[in-house]
């Protein structure tokens, strides 16, 4: 750690390391004027963001929240969401993946059955685990 710091220091104090503060901020306008143009507002999980993160948490969301370009459908992206925050358990994030879900046209039966299998995993996670069953003679 100490090494650490050190090296940090040592390049600060050499010039290497030089962060454009002005840019962010700039970065944080622009990043909010996209999501203005493109929802009409500031999505709320993005007014309490740290300024600082605005660009990377925008384009952390373009890249996965809104590319249309993976593996998975949207649809199947939102059940996966909201079967992680039943469990985590998150109110914004449940009602948020269960109405982007239905957006993306999953039915109110997929809804339940998303929230019921992680509802499983977590009931034989906890079967498993607190009886300490030798995981590899569950293999």
């Amino acid at each position: 750690m100490k090494k650490l710091r050190h090296l940090c220091v040592s390049a600060i104090s050499a010039g290497i390391l030089l962060f454009p503060m002005a840019t962010a901020a700039q970065d944080a306008d622009t990043a909010y004027a996209e999501m203005k143009e493109m929802f009409g507002g500031i999505p709320s999980i993005m007014e309490v963001y740290p300024r600082s993160a605005v660009p990377a948490g925008w384009e952390m969301i373009k890249q996965t929240d809104l590319n249309e370009n993976t593996a998975l459908s949207p649809k199947y992206r939102e059940l996966i969401g909201l079967g992680v925050a039943a469990q985590i358990p998150c109110p914004y994030c449940i009602y948020y993946h269960t109405k982007a879900a239905k957006v993306f046209g999953a039915s109110e039966e997929e809804v339940r059955e998303a929230v019921h299998m992680s509802s499983l995993v977590r009931h034989w996670s906890t079967v498993l685990y607190g009886n300490q069953s030798d995981f590899d003679e569950f293999k």
